[in-house]
């Protein structure tokens, strides 16, 4: 039954685009595709890069690692203990993620925002920094229909359940359907 309703909750996932619209298809080939030509537009120093808090920066940190390494895409996570409390220290916690684009993100760049809740301040304000700055973005989220995350990003994948594990592994198996479709083994 656990498994059942994962593969329930990833072929009804709901993507739409910033205006809040749902995409006319509902599977995830046109982001595929929006990924694929923005990255073909990449100059040497763009790069992905993935933001998320507790279980979503581990999917962040292992994504960064598979694209650098597996797809030959340079990928960034900001999820190393000692730039996240350095930065929590001096700027507060809310603007960690904010910090880190200003000081390693390009335009022409990618984010990969997620968010189980998509309501996560600090993620919130670097993907409106992001959006400002010329930075691709794709949102990932769950919980809340209604959630702030999902009405930023240029796609917003989302899970509609409440359940932690459940879009946690909704989200992993997502980017890594994105991951794989670039993988170069």
């Amino acid at each position: 039954m656990y498994f059942k309703k994962l593969y329930d909750l990833i072929e009804n996932v709901s993507v739409s685009n910033n205006n809040s619209k749902k995409t006319d298809n509902k599977s995830l080939d046109h982001v595929l595709k929006f990924i694929e030509n923005k990255i073909k537009l990449f100059k040497p120093y763009n790069k992905i890069i993935l933001i998320g808090n507790g279980g979503s920066s581990a999917i962040a940190n292992h994504l960064a690692n598979d694209f650098n390494k597996n797809a030959k895409i340079k990928a960034l996570s900001f999820s190393d203990s000692a730039s996240l409390t350095c930065l929590a220290n001096d700027y507060g916690y809310e603007n960690i993620y904010l910090k880190s684009l200003e000081f390693h993100s390009m335009p022409g760049d990618i984010l990969f925002a997620i968010s189980s809740s998509g309501n996560s301040k600090n993620i919130l304000k670097a993907t409106k920094y992001a959006l400002k700055n010329n930075i691709t973005t794709l949102t990932f989220s769950g919980f809340n229909k209604s959630n702030s995350l999902r009405k930023l990003g240029h796609y917003n994948i989302y899970i509609n359940d409440n359940n932690y594990g459940h879009v946690e592994l909704c989200h992993f198996n997502i980017c890594h359907f994105i991951l794989d479709y670039f993988y170069q083994g």
